[in-house]
């Protein structure tokens, strides 16, 4: 046999006797005459140490106290324990099992049921050593497609986030916008969306996508996007459009559902008020809430051809005013928190 039984036992005469019938069966032994010992034993020979028989009763350390340091140690847990005792109460046996000893014998020991129970012990042991061994390729193994695919995620966001780029350059093109509004939006609605502790995945949803919203601006004509003034109730009606256009350019997309709301619903308001569908509170997605706040504080404090640029104060006195029930209550508040990093932002990409 591939391995060897550790015998602990601290008469000779049985010691003798188990480690001779270990022989004729064919299983090689090492031998302990206390707990301490056996601990010693395990500590240089446990990798080949596939069953352990153990008395209940020994000096300087009993069999349940040995059990419960071989227990507890590792490397030597999942060596099954067979208790050897004169002592078979009910008791005793039940301890054993609690500690997690693997069988138990009592005295006189009976050859053949000794080599049935050391053999069903190691068969026990070497089954759990391939499993565990099994579970560990398994893991490896694992651990590598994650890798793959984690590389193939990044690889395919990269090309989404390319995509992305060139149809928010087209819409820039198109756009009565100025500066960098795309990239404001963007940094903004990340920033509020963190504050308003929304999860990581989400957080960066809607960093990527709220640069789409006015995606849908590319099929309004130019002379009611570059329009220097305000724009009559027909042009507005065509305006408006650009949210169902937008909605139809990417429905088929593949793009993940925060991305179609953020077209979709940023100019719903909060009191049910906005378009397209006319949503109101929370019926509202929360990662249009936050585009709908960003959108208006980065049209307000930025130059349109129809408009100058509102100073801060100008601008808030608006949206806290002038746009009462537009926006989300909470996230306004939030983002009124932190309005000293926002403008920080500001300066920041304003200059870039």
């Amino acid at each position: 046999m591939d391995g060897k039984i550790l015998v602990i036992d601290d008469s000779k005469l049985n010691s003798r006797y188990l480690i001779g019938t270990l022989s004729d069966y064919g299983f090689e032994s090492l031998h302990a005459f206390n707990g301490l010992e056996a601990l010693e034993i395990l500590e240089e020979h446990h990798k080949v140490i596939k069953a352990i028989t153990l008395d209940r009763n020994m000096p300087i350390m009993d069999g349940f106290e040995c059990a419960r340091r071989i227990k507890a140690v590792e490397e030597f847990k999942d060596i099954p324990i067979i208790f050897i005792s004169s002592l078979s109460e009910r008791e005793d046996v039940i301890e054993g099992l609690k500690i997690g000893v693997y069988d138990y014998l009592g005295k006189p020991v009976d050859s053949d049921l000794f080599y049935l129970k050391i053999r069903n012990a190691v068969d026990f042991y070497d089954q759990k050593i391939q499993l565990k061994k099994l579970n560990e390729r398994i893991q490896e193994r694992n651990a590598r497609l994650e890798k793959i695919v984690e590389a193939r995620t990044e690889k395919l966001q990269s090309i989404t986030n390319s995509i992305l780029n060139i149809l928010e350059n087209a819409s820039s093109y198109n756009d009565s916008d100025t500066g960098n509004h795309i990239q404001r939006v963007a940094a903004y609605s990340e920033f509020l969306a963190e504050k308003y502790g929304l999860s990581t995945k989400k957080i960066r949803d809607i960093k990527n996508y709220s640069p789409l919203h006015d995606i849908g601006k590319l099929g309004i004509p130019n002379h009611i996007l570059k329009k220097e003034g305000p724009l009559t109730k027909e042009e507005f009606e065509t305006m408006k459009e650009h949210v169902s256009i937008g909605e139809a350019l990417l429905k088929n997309s593949d793009l993940p559902e925060t991305a179609l709301n953020i077209i979709k619903y940023h100019h719903e308001r909060w009191n049910g008020n906005g378009y397209l569908c006319g949503l109101k509170g929370e019926e509202i997605p929360i990662e249009a809430r936050i585009v709908t706040i960003i959108d208006v504080f980065d049209a307000l404090t930025s130059s349109r051809p129809y408009k100058k640029a509102f100073s801060i104060e100008k601008s808030l006195d608006i949206m806290n005013n002038e746009m009462i029930g537009h926006f989300d209550p909470k996230l306004l508040e939030v983002f009124m928190d932190n309005l000293d990093e926002i403008i920080k932002m500001k300066e920041q990409l304003s200059d870039s």
